[in-house]
């Protein structure tokens, strides 16, 4: 587990501990204590990076694990809005290796800490599929190195975008050549307000749109904001429950489902929906 102290925009370390029956472990696997004995300090946690020390912001995006059960993490440091750096880390045995891919540019909206986007292939955590700024708006990388983080070769998967490409996420024990190998957010993003952003979701590698955010179609963008999709269901903020409405379609533009007599009944606030 990665432990972040304070908020996405913060300049405070990452801790990296490891949970294993009822123990808390070092990366090297020296025990910190069990949950007999809690808090733990952060003083006892292994210091995965700080970018304080190079007057940044920091924040950890993803977290996998390799073939020898060491972590590998994907992190943004970033000094500005118009400047995040997505770092690849992983543990070697005794260290911490640390690699800068590139400067992915601006971030995807109104909000600094916000980048486009970086995420690991938690079936091979040598893979890397990235969002950055092309242009005037982010487009995705594949990235692959085949000697721990040293080098990499790169692929485009999206380029000469109208919309914002952001948000990519590998789905969980997916093949390699399969029907879905990535999916992420494409369309119009300002902020997270609920009528800031009006984005479908893609595929690769088919490319196809598999659900949208539109005010006209599928949410009430006065009433629900901050959508996120999941592997089990959707996650959304909920303004004023008994005004919303919920509404999912297929491909061909179907109905599939209308979720909007469930969501009326839930309370304000963060909530999510299982399917």
């Amino acid at each position: 587990m990665v432990i972040e102290r304070g908020n996405r925009q913060a300049s405070y370390p990452s801790y990296y501990m490891k949970y294993k029956a009822g123990v808390f472990y070092q990366a090297d696997g020296t025990p910190i204590a069990d949950t007999a004995h809690l808090p733990i300090l952060n003083s006892l946690i292994d210091t995965m990076h700080n970018p304080g020390l190079a007057k940044c912001n920091g924040s950890v995006w993803d977290v996998a694990i390799d073939a020898f059960g060491r972590p590998v993490i994907v992190y943004d440091q970033f000094p500005d809005g118009n400047n995040h750096y997505y770092m690849y880390m992983r543990w070697t045995g005794t260290s911490w290796f640390k690699k800068t891919l590139l400067n992915a540019g601006m971030n995807m909206g109104g909000q600094d800490g916000f980048a486009s986007g970086i995420t690991l292939d938690h079936e091979n955590p040598s893979i890397v599929y990235l969002a950055r700024q092309i242009g005037s708006v982010p487009e995705l990388d594949r990235w692959i190195t085949r000697d721990s983080g040293t080098t990499w070769d790169t692929m485009a998967i999206t380029r000469g975008s109208a919309k914002k490409n952001t948000r990519p996420c590998v789905p969980r024990g997916h093949k390699t050549g399969g029907n879905i190998e990535l999916i992420w957010n494409y369309g119009d993003y300002t902020t997270y307000d609920g009528g800031a952003w009006n984005m479908a979701v893609k595929m690769y590698p088919f490319r196809q749109p598999v659900g949208t955010r539109n005010p006209a179609r599928a949410f009430n963008a006065s009433t629900i904001g901050a959508v996120q999709f999941h592997s089990t269901g959707i996650s959304f903020t909920l303004a004023d429950p008994g005004a919303s409405s919920l509404r999912l379609f297929s491909l061909d533009g179907r109905l599939v489902a209308d979720c909007s007599p469930i969501v009326r009944k839930m309370a304000a606030g963060t909530a999510f929906h299982f399917f």
